[in-house]
């Protein structure tokens, strides 16, 4: 590479939202979304630390234009979303494999079940029309809800954390409405972060919330007990 390459960059900064592009796949075992399980809470999004996991609204249009594995179902519990498909689709070049969606879906049989990453090769192109393809939808449900909250942008995604880490899944709550946030902060002026401030974590109201947050804890507490066993 020539050092030209840096020219403009002599301070060593760097665009921000560069960590969308590393695409590790470091996890041994990823999610996998059983669609006729699924009851759409969103916990699994929202206690997600690295923002890997996410729900989607799609026209009939983009279902048709999809990848062959890419399936989507009725939303549920959405009054605004008619005419729309959902699907929760999992990034697995960035999941880190914690287990905390899984662990915290409420559904009866788990709507998520860890498998091997070798076996979810297909999610890698559904991510990427998911993500590329999919236009922004408006907001069916209320921001200030788990559920709604997860239907808007990450501002923080893809951080290289630990898995499972418990202060990006407090710092992923903030949202925004754009759906590429981190370039519109390198593009745009000083209003953009009064809009990304009035979009942070919804309050505690509510049963869904309260006990997301404490079975993504409780999940946290698990590891780093096992990683201290494995150390001693």
């Amino acid at each position: 590479m020539p050092v030209s390459v840096f020219n403009g960059r002599e301070d060593g900064t760097f665009p921000c939202g560069t960590a969308a592009y590393e695409k590790r796949g470091v996890a041994v075992d990823v999610p996998e979304w059983q669609p006729d399980k699924c009851i759409q809470c969103n916990q699994c999004s929202y206690v997600c630390p690295h923002a890997s996991i996410r729900p989607f609204l799609l026209t009939e249009e983009e279902v048709a234009a999809a990848p062959e594995a890419f399936n989507a179902v009725a939303p549920k519990g959405l009054k605004g979303a008619d005419g729309l498909k959902f699907r929760m689709q999992v990034s697995v070049l960035d999941c880190l494999g914690c287990g905390s969606c899984a662990e915290v879906c409420p559904a009866p049989g788990k709507a998520l079940i860890m498998k091997p990453l070798a076996t979810q090769e297909a999610e890698i192109d559904n991510w990427d029309y998911a993500v590329d393809k999919v236009a922004p939808k408006a907001n069916p449900a209320n921001k200030g809800t788990v559920k709604g909250s997860q239907f808007e942008q990450p501002l923080l995604e893809f951080s290289g954390a630990c898995a499972g880490c418990g202060e990006t899944h407090a710092d992923s709550h903030i949202k925004a409405p754009c759906r590429r946030p981190t370039r519109c902060r390198a593009e745009t002026s000083a209003p953009v972060h009064a809009e990304i401030i009035s979009f942070a974590a919804p309050p505690i109201n509510g049963t869904a919330f309260r006990e997301a947050d404490a079975s993504c804890r409780r999940q946290q507490s698990r590891q780093s007990s096992q990683c201290c066993q494995s150390y001693h």
